[in-house]
């Protein structure tokens, strides 16, 4: 069985869902539209249809049933086969073995809750000409509007995809 392509189609579903339930892209309107000069991260990994928000999960497709991975099988694209069974199935696919968190990043040092949907929002240099003392109220600006973000992001993704979020910050500089 070629579970290359089971995992790869299947993530590919998963995030065409999360793109059309929880749309990314506003979340990237509010940030380049926020005044405070947030920057694109040119080393981001991008994954979904936002320039900011990356999914950080694996995908534990041995979960699936053999019928479901037969289908997955027979499929090139996403269509509604595809869409019944990521919907049906996410929630344990996005779960490891019961009671871990899982780790992500390399140095290993985000820990998310086990099941939760992992997102990491991913900034640039800031893209700001500023005065020094200037520079550290910018920052504090950002963090305070990061931090309300967040919490915008895991209220519409348990809302809309039902599921809990862990959200992890980059800021590169």
């Amino acid at each position: 069985m070629d579970n290359n392509k089971v995992l790869d189609l299947y993530k590919k579903t998963f995030i065409y869902m999360l793109d059309n339930s929880v749309n990314l892209k506003n979340y990237d309107a509010l940030l380049d539209n926020s005044k405070l000069y947030f920057g694109r991260s040119k080393s981001f990994n991008k994954n979904c249809s936002s320039d900011y928000i990356c999914v950080l999960n694996d995908f534990y497709i041995d979960k699936l049933s053999d019928a479901d991975k037969n289908i997955i099988l027979n499929k090139n694209s996403i269509d509604n086969d595809m869409i019944n069974i990521v919907r049906r199935t996410y929630k344990d696919v996005l779960t490891a073995a019961k009671g871990s968190n899982i780790i992500y990043g390399n140095p290993p040092s985000l820990v998310a809750n086990n099941g939760d949907l992992a997102l990491q929002i991913v900034t640039g240099k800031n893209v700001a000409t500023v005065k020094e003392e200037e520079y550290i109220k910018l920052v504090q600006l950002q963090d305070k509007f990061l931090l309300e973000l967040i919490e915008k992001v895991k209220k519409e993704v348990k809302e809309k995809m039902l599921i809990e979020c862990s959200i992890f910050l980059d800021k590169r500089v």
